[in-house]
């Protein structure tokens, strides 16, 4: 340090140091005080002792005009996310990196210790803590033993409330007066273990409040979660009844915790899908024998709305576990459940799962059970959609329609909305009347657990008829927006985004149709569902095919296959093991399998793997009806035609496309005249009629986009 030059001297974590290194640095700061000498001392105020050697050197620096005090704040919660997400020793989901960024509160020494650890398991039942890493616990006993008892008592009553409180609620719940609190919750803040905002007081941050819980007695703990309980049926008129049910239960009254959670999940149907979901859930985890089990078929409803099917099959098995608890209408409602998420996840097979429902079909017949009947032929519906088999709807429509003026409000807007999808597969037209009955009868009735559902059916039909961008649809997309944050269908609601983002995707909206798959990924984030993966990734296949670039599209694909992702060399690319999906258990239902093999052929044919796209092509030979053929699988054979030399075959493949479309499908008929208008100019054998009618056709569903491509074709090769 007597070298010329400048020296920086750094002591980490100095609130530990011991007498002999203080002795040092007092020796040091004496005999370099001519600035060519640094000492950088970091340390937690929160960890010193009065008294201490530490304490007294701090307190002689910080006088010292020459000393700079820099007091770091907490990390914010996007740079405190991304710590997480760099550091953390697997993948974190976005819950997970939520539940860390709020336990660590800006503390990157938090975020660390409950990374490295106690990984990120950080739930807990309602009658247990968060995991807390040893490190931590460690720390905050520490500061707990340096507490007078007046504010262990403070402490100990705020991390059971685990709300903030008034200080004058304080002094009432401790007996104290207004002065003994204060100085107890001085000593706290001094600790950082509560924070003072306004007029109330609380313990924070999250994870020192758990630490701290686990310290108490259970006899304690018990005492304080009922006094909380009735400080907060005390605190207003209307209580939040699940946090009384919730204290009830962790003082171990659970008579009083199954009474209260009754009431929370009876006024949960007023909240969003979210409180309601978290209601239910601690309704049940409070509650025993019978009504358990009602409780848990409603929870196990809420999770098959929202595609979290894993969760839905396990609490519909418990709930069967006690069917005697459950009415008729409960009862079928949760064995449609099991049996139709047991398909989804690939359990069952669809034979398997028809002879179910038809089993459950005839019980609600028997017992004159329209509503949950109307379920359950919808349900079906879905079933044979996703088998690739429409041929079994034919019989189905008729007993969909002996339902349709059900007296049941709910049970007809399902009906007439299952029973327009049908008749949109021939006619999508004829269907809207139907669809938009359904919805106007949902809105009308208050019927909200009906109106995403029926929303979906008829954007489903406004789509397949080309009518999505007029006023019927717009308006169509303002119901989806103002029902959305209050239904617990998201999986309807999901499933609208994708018909969106693949409405814009076929108009050229690209940047529209990647808004709506952003919303996708967020709302679908918990969802366990094959099929909504499958259609979310494929989305973004046509999307990236739509935008030239191949590689998003094979990442994408890779994804639906559940591949890895391709390395970029061009010898070796995931694409080339695409034929191997024949042999893999596809994560998507066989109602898109022919979509995928058109997606996986363009694909093929991107990287000039023409050989493989000829395998691709044998294995799904287009039938000599084309009506009910995808378009993607009709546009690949064309193209591979074309690749092939063989254009005149390809151009003719196109119009017989177009022609078994038919305007009635106007969506589908203008994306083969596109492929044909394009590709009949390279050929120089231009088309300039059917550019001239797809123009016109796209002007009258208010499509200014497409109208203008086809008017491109129309006037130059008249010209």
């Amino acid at each position: 340090m007597r070298a010329p030059g400048r020296w920086v001297l750094c002591l980490d974590d100095f609130q530990w140091a011991d007498s002999s290194t203080v002795a040092v640095l007092h020796f040091l700061n004496r005999r370099w005080s001519a600035g060519n000498f640094t000492l950088l001392l970091a340390y937690r105020p929160e960890e010193l002792r009065t008294g201490h050697p530490v304490t007294r050197l701090l307190q002689k620096l910080e006088a010292d005009p020459a000393t700079a005090a820099i007091r770091l704040r907490g990390i914010e919660n996007h740079w405190m996310r991304k710590l997480a997400e760099s550091t953390s020793p697997r993948t974190l989901s976005t819950t997970e990196l939520d539940e860390v960024t709020a336990l660590a509160n800006g503390n990157p020494m938090f975020a660390n210790a409950l990374l490295t650890e106690s990984g990120t398991d950080t739930g807990s039942g309602p009658g247990g803590p968060v995991p807390v890493p040893p490190s931590l616990q460690q720390l905050i006993n520490t500061r707990v033993e340096r507490l007078d008892a007046s504010a262990k008592k403070v402490i100990s009553l705020l991390v059971v409330l685990e709300d903030a409180i008034t200080l004058e609620q304080l002094t009432q719940i401790m007996d104290h007066n207004s002065d003994q609190c204060i100085d107890a919750i001085e000593q706290l803040q001094a600790l950082r273990l509560v924070e003072w905002a306004g007029r109330e007081v609380r313990a924070r941050p999250d994870i020192v409040r758990h630490a701290l819980y686990q310290t108490l007695s259970p006899a304690r703990r018990s005492m304080l979660h009922a006094s909380m309980a009735e400080l907060i049926r005390s605190r207003s008129e209307d209580p939040p009844l699940e946090r009384v049910a919730l204290h009830y239960f962790r003082a171990g009254d659970h008579e009083l915790a199954h009474l209260y959670a009754l009431e929370a999940a009876a006024a949960a149907d007023s909240k969003t899908a979210a409180e309601r979901q978290q209601r239910l859930k601690l309704a049940c985890d409070v509650s025993k024998g019978a009504p358990r089990a009602l409780l848990v078929a409603r929870l196990a409803r809420l999770k098959y709305r929202s595609r979290e099917l894993r969760a839905a099959l396990r609490l519909g098995t418990e709930a069967l576990e006690d069917a005697s608890a459950l009415s008729l209408s409960e009862s079928l409602t949760v064995r449609m459940i099991v049996a139709d998420s047991r398909n989804l996840l690939g359990i069952d097979r669809v034979d398997t799962t028809l002879d179910e429902l038809a089993n459950i079909e005839q019980e609600a017949r028997d017992g004159g059970e329209h509503r949950c009947l109307a379920a359950i032929l919808d349900t079906t519906r879905q079933v044979i959609v996703r088998s690739g088999e429409p041929g079994r709807l034919g019989e189905l429509a008729t007993r969909m329609g002996q339902l349709e003026e059900a007296s049941n409000g709910v049970a007809r807007c399902r009906i007439l909305g299952a029973t327009a999808r049908v008749a949109a597969i021939t006619d999508p037209l004829a269907a809207l009347g139907q669809a938009g009955e359904a919805v106007q009868l949902a809105k009308q009735g208050g019927l909200r657990s009906a109106l995403m559902l029926a929303l979906h059916h008829y954007i489903s039909v406004l789509v397949a008829s080309g009518r999505l961008a007029t006023k019927q649809g717009r308006e169509a997309i303002e119901d989806v927006d103002a029902a959305a944050p209050m239904s617990s269908d998201t999986a309807s609601h999901v499933r609208i985004l994708v018909n969106l983002a693949e409405w814009h995707t076929n108009i050229g909206h690209h940047k529209i149709a990647e808004s709506f798959l952003e919303k996708v990924s967020a709302v679908a984030e918990s969802m366990d569902c094959p099929q909504i993966r499958g259609l979310g990734h494929l989305a973004r296949v046509k999307l990236a095919l739509a935008r030239s670039d191949a590689v998003d599209a094979e990442r994408a694909l890779a994804r639906v296959l559940d591949l890895e992702d391709p390395d970029g060399t061009p010898h070796c690319r995931t694409i080339d093991r695409f034929h191997e999906r024949s042999a893999l258990r596809l994560p998507t239902p066989a109602s898109i399998d022919e979509r995928l093999a058109a997606f996986g052929g363009t694909l093929l044919l991107e990287f000039a793997r023409f050989g493989r796209a000829s395998r691709v092509a044998e294995e799904y030979p287009l039938d000599d009806s084309l009506d009910q053929t995808p378009v993607g699988l009709i546009v690949f054979h064309a193209r591979l035609l074309s690749r092939q030399g063989d254009t005149a075959a390809a151009l003719a493949l196109l119009e017989r496309g177009t022609a078994a479309k038919s305007p009635r499908h106007p969506m589908s008929w203008m994306r083969l005249a596109l492929e044909t208008v394009r590709m009949a100019r390279r050929n120089d054998s231009p088309r300039p009629e059917l550019a001239e009618r797809a123009r016109a056709m796209a002007e009258s569903l208010e499509l200014p986009g497409l109208a203008h491509d086809f008017a491109t074709f129309a006037d130059q090769e008249r010209s």
